[in-house]
């Protein structure tokens, strides 16, 4: 490039700058995709489907990481000190980024803030109400520990979402603020679908009892009125001793359970130890979908994905 070149290109990048300072709009307006960053694939996906047309979000935890025990990199670091928004679910499952979100200058949205969510709380311990189980009443096994964060399993919370991230944008950048609502819109109808065409599938399933890795599916099972009875671990971070692992064979056995559903992120020899004497199976549930490819259409097939998991582990025959 020329030395004229560089100097008309410096010089409209400055005037573009003080135009949006002078007028109090955000530098995004002044020609810039905003730079927006994902915690999670199920929250990238979201964003990825507001944005399309517009930009392309940064995903930070991608492959088989955990949001429960990730570490963040040098790099990582930097996508959020360079970020003009970031999406994340909140501190009761990102906890890694806790303390750079509230040391850097960017505007991190917890997404579990959101309004018109329907939140519930965390579970005690692993062993749930399996004696008086109901779809009605669940009050008996819900702790004072705070909300559980898995809310984007929720079709109704995803529609809450996909409007939430769609509004920051728009604020963030209101030249494609119509962009982002249209892409709102689309993706609300494309969520109404999928709840539908689940809700259809799972219907024969729902009196089923099963056991999960840890409590990450709180939310798919109360939009579905699905039976599980409790879970592997309280905490993915802590083994459970040999007491509980014999009360959880008891269990298998007294309620003649089908299916202990596991997590790709984690170990399978935990629950091949407490499979072992019984005839249930085991299915693979991924509150994440890390073998899906990230991109908008991540959080749908994600969905899809686990109500062909749970009738393919779930039912007779």
């Amino acid at each position: 490039m020329k030395t004229g070149q560089r100097k008309s290109r410096k010089i409209r990048m400055i005037r573009n700058i003080l135009i949006a300072v002078w007028i109090g709009i955000p530098w995004t307006l002044a020609g810039e995709t905003p730079r927006v960053v994902a915690s999670i694939p199920p929250i990238h996906s979201l964003v990825s489907g507001v944005m399309q047309g517009v930009g392309s979000p940064t995903l930070i935890i991608k492959g088989y990481a955990s949001p429960h025990t990730y570490q963040m990199r040098p790099s990582d670091a930097a996508k959020l000190h360079n970020a003009d928004v970031v999406f994340w679910i909140g501190d009761t499952l990102e906890t890694f980024l806790r303390k750079p979100l509230s040391a850097l200058p960017t505007q991190a949205i917890p997404l579990i803030e959101t309004e018109g969510l329907t939140l519930h709380r965390n579970r005690e311990g692993g062993a749930w109400d399996t004696h008086t189980h109901t779809h009605d009443s669940h009050a008996t096994t819900e702790s004072t520990h705070g909300d559980n964060p898995h809310i984007w399993l929720d079709p109704g919370n995803a529609r809450q979402l996909v409007k939430a991230i769609a509004r920051h944008l728009g604020r963030i950048d209101p030249t494609h603020g119509a962009r982002y609502e249209a892409n709102a819109n689309r993706l609300l109808q494309r969520i109404n679908a999928l709840e539908k065409r689940i809700g259809e599938r799972l219907s024969g399933i729902r009196t089923a009892p099963y056991l999960v890795f840890h409590d990450a599916f709180l939310y798919l099972e109360r939009r579905y009125e699905l039976h599980a009875v409790g879970s592997i671990t309280a905490n993915p971070d802590q083994i459970p001793g040999a007491r509980r692992i014999a009360n959880l064979r008891s269990t298998i056995k007294r309620l003649d359970i089908r299916c202990i559903f596991r997590e790709p992120q984690f170990n399978t020899k935990l629950i091949e130890t407490v499979l072992e004497g019984s005839d249930s199976n085991m299915g693979i549930l991924d509150p994440l979908g890390v073998d899906i490819r990230p991109g908008p259409d991540h959080w749908f097939e994600m969905m899809e994905n686990h109500a062909e998991v749970m009738v393919d582990c779930l039912s007779e025959g």
